[in-house]
């Protein structure tokens, strides 16, 4: 089976709409194959959607965005931020750019970017990402790693993951990266983590 995590999707393209109520609003994505949890909002994406706080922030990363839950929900729900939503899947991007445009909204950009490469030089407030565990640590170290490059002072790296694949190891490379991380929540298995460029 194709892995969502790819520069190159094979799969015959096959659109879907799907429903989703988030911090107490209903949203409707497009949503296509070889892009991740195609038919639903996955538990760990809304999880993460629904306990992330990015009131005090300006600039939020969607990192790994696929069709655009994260970055598209708090760009509807917070006006005040500016979202970029990157993805290495051009069949995420074109979603994710689609969502943004059916929904109206402003304050978004979405990239093709393989990890940061598209971004050299810019800083967010707030980095936010249900990894690609499956791609491998590489890249998941890569994405903690380049988090403190991109983050301002004060800024948060915010990672949901399944606790039974690697959110405590994950936990303990942001505290080795950053110096110090916590679990912010835990619920059906995930684990919601959070870390503070100081």
């Amino acid at each position: 089976m194709e892995h969502y995590f790819s520069s190159e999707p094979k799969a015959p393209s096959r659109p879907i709409t799907i429903f989703a109520r988030l911090r107490g609003k209903g949203y409707t994505f497009l949503s296509d194959r070889s892009v991740f949890s195609r038919g639903a909002v996955d538990a760990g994406t809304r999880l993460l959607i629904e306990t992330v706080e990015v009131e005090d922030c300006r600039r939020a990363l969607d990192w790994g965005c696929g069709y655009g839950a994260i970055g598209l929900v708090l760009a509807d729900q917070f006006p005040h931020l500016e979202v970029t939503l990157i993805d290495i899947n051009p069949r995420a991007v074109a979603l994710a750019q689609a969502n943004a445009q059916r929904w109206g909204l402003q304050n978004v950009r979405v990239l093709l970017s393989d990890g940061y490469a598209a971004l050299q030089g810019e800083i967010f407030d707030a980095i936010l990402s249900n990894p690609p565990v499956r791609a491998g640590k590489k890249v998941l170290w890569a994405l903690i790693e380049g988090a403190k490059d991109h983050l301002g002072s004060g800024g948060s790296l915010w990672l949901v993951q399944r606790t039974r694949m690697g959110a405590k190891s994950t936990l303990r490379k942001m505290e080795e990266v950053f110096g110090a991380a916590e679990t912010v929540d835990i619920q059906g298995g995930y684990r919601v983590l959070r870390a503070v460029r100081r």
